[in-house]
């Protein structure tokens, strides 16, 4: 059985074939590029018009020609270059060409004797001269221009001591570049300079130095935060939110993001922040004070503080779906009737928060992290008296305890997201002070 894909692909090919131009347009450009002495892209035209056509003898007579003359062009240039390298691209673009006329059936004769043998020399030569030339800039302290030499070096085919040879001073560089950030206090750039060394690392060059290293940039330019706990407004505008749920978001920010901060954030033992809160009688209002968060913050030994607090929770819900049902009686004949509801509850909750520098009492920034979950929460409506034999499907239709559990899960989700906002603006804030 032909694959279900062939006929479309054949209708492809087909269309793609359909809008090549014909191949005497392609011939008839091809002589015009010639005449104007544009033999680079005369071959190309001459070449495509064979690829279309392998019988069109006048195309393969003048691709012999401006393939001849062009091929010399390339020889000449090579034997005048005035670096290693320059003489290598000519030499590639001599071997290119004689590779691509020979797939259409032209072989050129301009070719020199041990031409393969020189090409080698020559991709040899320029890969030596880019070595020697990165390492000279690399000893001035020139590393872009040291890692661009070597970059360019691996376009000659090197061999394979050649390539240890790249990787050792590509390694080099790529270190000494992220000393010299680290020097200035560039912390970020520096830790990632040294990443870039790691594919380089061989033999006593070891991926060990750059972890050694990264680390010892992480300590002098990491920022150190004190995260307090989340606070509550306490007025109408969070009396909806559920018991325990700042406790819950608290926990849930300690455990899954204060605990794990990314690389130039360090953040005080949580343990340290609550026993310094029950010791101090005025640890309150944090955000509204950033003075206070200041002073605390200190007392932790930290650079920043960060106070947050929920400012906003609402709880919405909207009645979907009301259905009428009926049911037979528990005990004795007959039946009764039931409402089915399905509705659509929302909460969304806000939290504002502030990061401060503990030295000035500075708020460094400030803003708000929301987060909204939604989802159905079915209950029953007994129409009548009678106790129903409820089918399964609807029997926590009138359980307090699985209405309770599927808030719950509404408040979960909103927890996480809000505490994924939160920890994200906040960290972003703390990067931004660090060079």
């Amino acid at each position: 059985m032909r694959p279900l894909h062939a006929a479309p692909l054949a209708l492809l090919l087909l269309g793609l074939a359909a809008c090549a131009p014909p191949p005497d347009e392609l011939y008839n450009r091809g002589q015009q590029l010639e005449m104007e002495g544009r033999y680079e892209e005369a071959v190309d035209y001459y070449v495509r018009a064979l690829q279309g056509n392998p019988e069109m003898r006048k195309a393969r007579g003048r691709l012999h020609v401006a393939g001849n003359l062009l091929l010399g062009h390339h020889l000449a240039r090579a034997d005048a270059a005035p670096t290693p390298p320059e003489g290598a691209d000519a030499l590639l673009a001599a071997d290119d060409l004689m590779a691509r006329t020979a797939a259409v059936g032209v072989v050129l004769d301009q070719a020199p004797a041990g031409f393969d043998d020189a090409l080698a020399a020559a991709l040899a030569g320029a890969v030596e001269f880019l070595i020697a030339e990165g390492a000279g800039a690399l000893d001035a302290g020139a590393f872009p221009d040291a890692l661009a030499r070597f970059e360019r070096a691996r376009l000659y085919r090197p061999n394979r001591e050649q390539e240890a040879a790249l990787a050792a001073f590509t390694y080099d560089a790529h270190l000494a570049w992220a000393e010299a950030d680290l020097a200035a206090g560039r912390y970020r750039a520096a830790y990632d300079r040294a990443e870039a060394a790691r594919p380089y690392a061989a033999g006593d060059r070891t991926p060990a130095e750059i972890e050694a290293f990264q680390i010892e940039v992480l300590e002098q330019g990491s920022v150190h935060a004190a995260v307090f706990p989340v606070e509550d407004e306490g007025d109408r505008s969070t009396a909806e939110a559920p018991r325990g749920f700042v406790a819950d978001l608290d926990d849930l920010l300690y455990d899954e993001h204060w605990a794990a901060p990314p690389p130039f954030v360090r953040t005080a033992d949580p343990a340290a922040v609550r026993r310094l809160l029950r010791r101090r009688y005025d640890a309150s209002g944090r955000l509204r004070y950033p003075r206070r968060t200041a002073d605390l913050t200190r007392e932790l030994l930290a650079t920043s503080g960060v106070a947050a607090t929920l400012t906003r929770y609402d709880r919405r819900a909207e009645e979907t779906n009301r259905d009428t049902l009926t049911a037979p009686l528990r005990y004795g004949d007959g039946t009764g009737r039931y409402v089915r509801v399905r509705a659509r509850v929302t909460h969304r909750a806000e939290v504002d928060y502030a990061v401060v520098d503990a030295a000035s009492a500075r708020v460094v920034c400030e803003g708000t992290a929301s987060a909204t979950a939604e989802g159905d929460v079915r209950y029953g409506e007994q129409v009548g008296r009678g106790d129903l034999r409820l089918p399964r499907e609807d029997r926590d239709l009138f359980d307090e305890a699985a209405q309770d559990e599927a808030e719950r899960e509404i408040e979960r989700r909103l927890q996480d997201r809000l505490a994924a906002d939160l920890a994200g603006r906040v960290y972003d804030c703390l990067l931004r002070q660090v060079r």
